[in-house]
This record gives structure tokens, sequence and C-alpha cells, in this order.
């Protein structure tokens, strides 16, 4: 595989990084995915908590408005659906027809974006999975803890069949004897599986 397929393979494989948003580029050809801008390429003026405007890195405004929870890396891509048309350097019908429509410098991400109730549903849901998960495995690994004390118990017993089938050869004292060895024995077994 040459150089430009793995490209086309790749380009074809993009999904959009945002919570919520599950749009892939084999799904909808004409959505367009974008990078994160590069660390202290480019600053943007965005207007903060208090009201007023400040200048901050256009890959950290980013990283702000889509509520990004983990460091970003260098494949995560934004679909086109998040940004206004007013965005793209091209405007209108040449705007369909590109195939790689470049972003304004300024250009953040601005429409669909995920809100904080969004973003801790989906965490709980994930959560909640995980946690469902752990359950599944603590009961299988009981049933499975189970499933061999019964088992061990069963061999036990047949041993105990057996060792009382040959002790009717045995003097009083020496079945005295090798039963308080049967239970010494069925007591550490009983303790090693606790």
């Amino acid at each position: 595989m040459n150089r430009s397929e793995r490209k086309i393979k790749t380009v074809y494989n993009c999904n959009c990084c945002v919570s919520n948003c599950f749009s892939r580029k084999h799904k909808n050809k004409s959505l367009h995915f974008h990078a994160f801008p590069k660390q202290g390429a480019a600053k943007v003026n965005v207007i903060n908590a208090y009201g007023l405007t400040e200048q901050i890195d256009r890959r950290k405004a980013w990283s702000k408005v889509l509520l990004m929870r983990k460091p970003v890396s260098p494949h995560m891509r934004v679909c086109s659906l998040h940004f206004q048309e007013n965005d793209y350097l091209a405007k209108g019908v040449a705007l369909l027809h590109m195939n790689r429509p470049k972003l304004k410098a300024t250009a953040v991400p601005s429409r669909n974006l995920p809100s904080i109730r969004n973003v801790n549903i989906v965490n709980k849901v994930k959560s909640e999975q995980g946690k469902k998960n752990l359950q599944k495995r603590n009961l299988l690994s009981k049933e499975i803890e189970q499933m061999f004390i019964k088992n061990s118990e069963t061999q036990e017993n047949e041993v105990i069949e057996q060792k009382q089938t040959q002790m009717t050869d045995l003097t009083e004292d020496e079945k005295i004897v090798v039963h308080a060895m049967l239970d010494l024995r069925f007591m550490n077994t009983t303790f090693a599986c606790d």
C-alpha cells in the first residue's frame, strides 16, 4: 500500500471526537474533519465568565468549548457540523465542492456544542456500564469459586468413603487416629477456601 492509499484510508476512518457527536467520514462523505490547531499557532478573542474579552490560544479555546476531558491528541478530529459557514475561507457553493476546505485562523467551534449536562450523562452511563461489568465479573468469580468448593467437597467425600471401606480392617485405635487426621485435613481445606 503506497502513501496516497494510506491517506485515503485514514481519511475515511475519521470520526468526530466531540462528546455525543457520532459523525463518521465513511457514513457521510460530505462532512469535513478538522485537526485541532497547533499549540501557540494563533490567538482568538473570547468572552470570559466576567463578560470581558480576552485573548487565548486557539487550541485552548477549542478544548474549552468542546469540553474536552482528556488531552488532545494529534489524531483527534472535529467535524464540520460544529462550525458556522463563515468559519471557512470559501463560501457558499465553492465550500460544498471542496475536498478539504480550510478554516479561518480565528475559527472556533460554535455549533452543536456539548453541554456539561450531556457530557455528565455520557460519563454516568459509562460508569454505570463499568459497574455492571464489575458485578458480572464478581458474580462469575463467585460461581467459579462455589463450583471449585463443590468439586473439592465431592472429591473429599469420595476419599472419605474409600478410606472408610479400607478402615474395616483397622483396629478401633487406628480408626480414631484416621478419623482425626481426616477431620484435620477437612478443616485445613475449609480454611484454605475462605
